[in-house]
């Protein structure tokens, strides 16, 4: 391995930070008349670094650097994907809804599925190249989660974002993509909850507050579940760790109580605003019965009838795109193998996508690699790394249900941050019995 001089370290300090800019306004950057043009810099940023990984290695990338950045499904999309997409396709002629003018050209897919594990590979060299240690990184992502919020309201309420912007989606505060967006900010939360920042106590609470509004005023379900997951978790970990009783410290009573003064003032300040809040509430409201009532259903096996304010439509819509993408190309080969990339960009599923695309060949060896940095840690459970981890991993999973996940670069950067920031928790123990 070569020693990085101190002015190329520079340069990948600037790089990383770029990726992760443009990773957090990701979905800002795809309403923009100039989205194409910034879209380039994404490309950019991660084959720079990737040119500059493979230039410091004499010899070929560490075996754990490989493992952890899934190189057996990015060996099997670049060849055996590669293929069945050329010779397994379907015309676009076949379904009406393949000929958008917004949906990705299939190789365009192809191409961005590849590049999320290199995106992995790419951060797990931070360290090496740049001199710097991860957790610096993840604070600055913390950082530009807290930008992202405040730009986002402050575009929303106080400038007409049409003007520059596409319009925003109904009844949600958001002027880019809900359901990536809120995903990417629960991944800062995890870190803000989980993690050693170097954040003092008052200002993370005051940024996990922030983070919570920014999840919530996206107004997905998605969003609302993962922040759930980590407050449950967070909660669960103190209980059977046997440190519940340093929760109810003063401080944290204190921190408590600002919580709930923050929450009720804005719960004031957001009724007030009633000719833009009058489309997001019902919206909210549906979203959260959407939750209460899968839980009912899945928990306390309650069948009881829901009404169309409780049910929500892109689960239904999500539903009618599967069937529609499965009833073509149901031979072995095309279900075990793939090929139809072009019926796999109609999916909003990463599970069906991939399915559908990479057959259940291409699944497998992607839930493999989530099942092996599982069990890594699930091991490490007591430190910080650990927990972090299997965090990072469950608001994946519930991403996938939601939205492609290979395909948007933002969720891609943002879990590979987490599988990098594991990794450097002890190099040479990381496959240690």
């Amino acid at each position: 391995m070569k020693e990085v001089n101190i002015y190329i370290k520079n340069f990948c300090e600037f790089v990383f930070k770029l990726m992760l800019f443009l990773a957090v306004f990701d979905g800002i950057r795809a309403r923009t008349p100039i989205a194409d043009v910034i879209t380039i810099f994404k490309e950019i940023s991660t084959f720079t670094l990737l040119a500059i990984v493979l230039l410091t290695y004499t010899s070929m990338a560490q075996k754990k650097v490989l493992y952890f950045s899934n190189v057996f499904l990015i060996i099997y999309l670049v060849v055996v994907g590669t293929v069945v997409i050329l010779f397994n396709d379907v015309s676009r002629s076949v379904l009406p809804s393949l000929n958008k003018k917004d949906l990705p050209t299939p190789f365009a897919m192809h191409f961005k599925n590849i590049e999320s594990f290199v995106i992995v590979f790419v951060l797990l060299h931070y360290e090496h190249i740049t001199g710097r240690t991860i957790r610096k990184l993840m604070d600055y992502f913390v950082y530009l989660g807290i930008g992202y919020v405040l730009f986002t309201l402050l575009i929303y309420f106080k400038f007409d974002s049409i003007a520059f912007f596409q319009a925003p989606w109904y009844g949600r505060i958001s002027i880019g993509y809900p359901t990536s967006d809120a995903q990417i900010l629960s991944f800062a939360l995890a870190y803000l909850v989980f993690g050693r920042s170097h954040f003092t106590s008052a200002i993370r609470v005051i940024f996990i507050v922030i983070l919570i509004v920014g999840i919530v005023m996206n107004a997905t379900a998605t969003g609302i579940i993962s922040i759930g997951l980590i407050f449950g978790s967070y909660l669960l970990y103190y209980i059977f760790s046997g440190k519940i009783m340093s929760v109810f410290t003063v401080k944290s009573l204190v921190y408590v109580s600002i919580f709930i003064l923050v929450v009720f003032v804005g719960k004031q300040v957001l009724e007030n605003l009633s000719d833009k809040m009058s489309n997001y509430g019902a919206l909210l409201e549906t979203k959260i019965g959407f939750v209460t009532s899968k839980l009912n259903s899945s928990i306390f096996g309650s069948n009881a009838s829901t009404t169309d304010m409780e049910i929500d439509f892109s689960e239904k819509l999500r539903k009618t795109q599967v069937e529609k993408t499965f009833y073509f190309n149901k031979d072995f080969a095309s279900l075990a193998l793939g090929g139809p990339i072009s019926l796999g960009t109609l999916i909003e599923n990463e599970n069906y996508f991939l399915i559908r695309s990479y057959g259940y060949v291409g699944f497998l060896l992607y839930y493999l690699w989530l099942t092996m940095l599982s069990y890594l840690g699930i091991r490490h459970l007591k430190d910080e790394y650990g927990r972090l981890l299997i965090i990072a991993i469950g608001i994946l999973v519930v991403t996938n249900s939601a939205i492609a996940t290979t395909y948007l670069f933002g969720v891609a950067v943002s879990f590979g941050l987490f599988v990098s920031y594991y990794y450097h928790r002890d190099k040479e123990a990381v496959f240690a019995v």
